[in-house]
């Protein structure tokens, strides 16, 4: 059996679309497993309609208390030996699923399994598709240098793997299944099913077009580094800090971002910055700068991870 995982706050508006697409699975051996982590709107009146007419479809509702803690206390209620990802604005094309369960029971040395997705603009009305590196080797190296990678709603993996780690990190605001994905990656092979498999929503309330997204990326170059940390020390940073040393921590890689060129970009306006960018020279600096980012990541987690003692980042 696949346990489904999904973790809801005010979802009212779309969820009603995703849970349709786990029903419609073309692979029906699977339990949906939805927390309602504290909504205020009508989400829980909509989820336990749905599990009153499918008794795969369970659902526990909960003080709000973000989404690791979320996914964390549903994991822990999930029955399946693989957990099938899937935030509640998104949708699970029909042979997503069966899909990937038949690249689980043929390759038994993987703890993880992602796919390509079609991303949906609803600002703009327009579908693309989004591809990332298939093999293992790619993939691992796309985590370290927090380069684009497949969406945490198309993510499969062992949930025994996963509970090794105690599931996602709690320190982890932003950017857990980036901490996950790189954990799992030491327990087992990594892979990204080529063709699309979910249909991810961008709109307003996506944490990737908001403040949040600015966080995420730190969050994502705090794993790395920890990942990194983990394979010459044998230990991961956010289990051996403290929480005041992480948040210290936290602030440190902040301040490190602030210093790299590509990383102001991430709070500015993009379609202002592309407007405003003919004749003025350093716009177009910063574009390279961005560019080059996109095109090779960045080499800050090696860096922290070299200079990391269990206190403090030293900062050349």
């Amino acid at each position: 059996m696949i346990s489904v995982l999904m973790s809801c706050y005010n979802a009212e508006k779309w969820v009603h679309k995703s849970i349709d697409s786990i029903i419609e699975q073309t692979f029906k051996d699977w339990e949906l497993i939805i927390i309602n982590d504290g909504s205020t709107d009508n989400t829980r009146k909509i989820l336990e309609s749905y599990s009153t007419i499918d008794r795969r479809i369970k659902v526990y509702n909960k003080e709000n208390s973000g989404l690791t803690d979320s996914l964390n206390f549903g994991l822990n209620k999930c029955g399946g030996s693989l957990i099938a990802r899937i935030d509640a604005d998104d949708i699970a094309l029909p042979e997503r699923l069966k899909s990937q369960y038949n690249f689980f029971k043929k390759n038994p040395d993987y703890s993880l399994c992602g796919t390509f997705h079609i991303e949906n603009n609803h600002s703009n009305s327009i579908k693309t598709i989004k591809k990332y590196p298939i093999k293992d080797k790619k993939l691992k190296k796309n985590l370290v240098k927090v380069k684009k990678f497949f969406s945490h709603s198309s993510a499969m993996f062992k949930k025994n793997d996963a509970l090794s780690f105690g599931g996602y990190g709690t320190k982890y605001k932003k950017s857990q299944d980036f901490d996950l994905w790189l954990k799992l990656s030491t327990k087992g092979k990594i892979f990204c099913i080529n063709k699309p498999l979910v249909v991810i929503s961008k709109h307003d309330e996506s944490i990737s077009e908001s403040q949040d997204g600015y966080k995420q990326f730190a969050y994502g170059i705090a794993a790395a580094s920890s990942y990194l940390y983990f394979l010459k020390n044998k230990e991961w940073i956010d289990s051996v800090k403290s929480d005041a040393e992480w948040n210290k921590f936290m602030l440190e890689i902040t301040s490190l971002l602030n210093q790299q060129k590509f990383y102001k970009i991430f709070s500015i306006n993009k379609k202002e910055f592309l407007f405003k960018i003919k004749n003025n020279v350093k716009s177009i600096i910063l574009l390279y700068h961005w560019l080059k980012f996109k095109l090779n990541g960045t080499a800050l987690p090696v860096k922290i991870a070299n200079s990391l003692t269990i206190g403090t980042i030293k900062d050349e």
